[in-house]
């Protein structure tokens, strides 16, 4: 009985046409198409130009599979405006109570983070308050870090332009204003150098030179002690280094053919870095020592002060490689003079 009240509805109600879209629609409900019948249902809707207590059913439906609650719940207001079947209308009433409680159930989730802060345990509170802890300690952490950093950077800044102008006022005004600077020995070494600069007494600077070799000031020193033996034409031999009329400081140094810049380029180009070293993660600078003769030949290569790791043999490898000097001289009489090379062996990462 009630499939053919069913079907005589079907077919009162609704225009060939129309029953043809109605009946894919419960073609596709049954096969959960829930998309293609809702658009078999609108065009159902459109062709009659008005909707039913049948159309609005299979709409209930498909919206409540589909988890469109609130369209779901427009189509239920829309079933009971039209008469209806009993059984349709007990079916709707057991929609109307499922899209109520999935409603509910929506509701519940979504103030699910709201009723947990509102649930009034000891053990809710202090995970709150540790979380809140831990937040609060990792923000004073990275604050901390980025107050180290600024800290970092300003006496850096600080330490360039004191090193720039290069006087002891600037230098030493640089440590009182920051006294735990990472850069105070430099800067003390720094002090020294131009304090024995400012004396422009030759013997005071070829005994720091000698004393200070490898120094990061040791070519300043021997840049003034230099300028200073030109500017008072000193011709006196008196500071040799031993008795085989070897020199450290003359008035005409020797210097690798194109200057420091090329010799700079030679070690670059042919330095390999050791395995070893490699290995250790060494780095640091390599001071050798050696005697450029009258013929412009390296002899005498020594290390001055090494950091190993196959890195000591690799500069002496480099130096005694190196083509020949152009020899220094004094008084236009060519000598043999000894010379201090650093040769920097950095990694990169």
């Amino acid at each position: 009985m009630r499939l053919l009240f069913f079907l005589l509805i079907t077919n009162v109600c609704l225009g060939q046409d129309a029953k043809s879209s109605f009946d894919s629609a419960n073609v596709y409900l049954e096969s959960k198409q829930y998309s293609q019948a809702l658009s078999k249902l609108n065009y159902c809707e459109k062709t009659l130009r008005s909707s039913n207590a049948l159309i609005e059913n299979l709409k209930v439906k498909c919206y409540f599979e589909l988890g469109e609650y609130d369209k779901a719940e427009k189509s239920l207001q829309k079933f009971f405006k039209y008469k209806a079947a009993d059984y349709l209308i007990d079916e709707m009433l057991e929609y109307a109570g499922k899209i109520r409680n999935e409603k509910i159930r929506l509701i519940k989730n979504e103030m699910k983070a709201f009723q947990n802060e509102m649930i009034d345990t000891h053990s809710k509170l202090d995970e709150i308050v540790q979380k809140e802890e831990k937040t609060i300690t990792n923000n004073i952490s990275s604050i901390n870090e980025e107050i180290q950093r600024i800290e970092k950077e300003l006496v850096l800044q600080d330490f360039k332009k004191a090193d720039s102008i290069n006087t002891i006022e600037a230098l030493e005004a640089h440590v009182v204003r920051y006294p735990n600077s990472r850069f105070k020995v430099q800067v003390e070494e720094k002090v020294d150098a131009l304090k024995i600069i400012q004396t422009q007494d030759k013997k005071l600077l070829e005994d720091y030179f000698n004393q200070h070799y490898n120094s990061r000031y040791s070519e300043f020193i021997r840049d003034s002690l230099i300028a200073l033996v030109k500017r008072n034409r000193y011709t006196d031999h008196r500071e040799q280094l031993n008795n085989s009329e070897e020199f450290s400081i003359i008035s005409d140094m020797p210097y690798f053919p194109g200057g420091s810049e090329a010799l700079s380029r030679y070690i670059s180009s042919n330095l390999n870095y050791p395995e070893d070293a490699i290995a250790k993660n060494i780095s640091g600078k390599v001071y050798v020592g050696f005697i450029v003769n009258k013929d412009g030949t390296v002899s005498n290569v020594e290390i001055k002060r090494g950091i190993g790791g196959s890195c000591d043999e690799e500069a002496l490898r480099i130096i005694r490689e190196m083509p020949t000097w152009v020899p220094g001289m004094q008084r236009g009489e060519l000598i043999r003079v000894r010379q201090v090379v650093p040769i920097t062996f950095r990694l990169v990462d």
